[in-house]
């Protein structure tokens, strides 16, 4: 009996662990909080455009961003394929080009 307690704990335990780590999915980014963005599942291609994502954080210190996908005072409205930086950070151009997203850049 002791064996079947422990073993339902155990399940529940891991259930709730499996539920709040799995991402989010968005379509837009009001579908995510204010600390994150709507990141896209796959890259683009062509003219298409992906309209599906999962929610992630906002840009650390270090992480790549597209200078054109403006702060996170300002986020864009749609599924993105970088997340903007999180404030007080800026998006700092490579001065490389990444057709047809735009000029590639880190979070500092």
């Amino acid at each position: 009996m002791q064996f079947v307690l422990q073993l339902c704990v155990l399940v529940l335990c891991l259930g709730f662990i499996l539920g709040t780590a799995a991402p989010r999915n968005c379509n837009l980014q009001k579908d995510c909080h204010h600390n994150e963005c709507c990141l896209s599942n796959n890259p683009p291609r062509g003219k298409r455009q992906n309209s599906y994502g999962h929610c992630v954080p906002l840009g650390h210190h270090g992480a790549s961003c597209y200078v054109g996908y403006g702060s996170a005072s300002t986020p864009p409205d749609a599924v993105t394929y970088a997340c903007p930086c999180q404030s007080p950070l800026k998006c700092i151009g490579k001065q490389l080009i990444e057709v047809p997203l735009g000029e590639i850049g880190t979070c500092g």
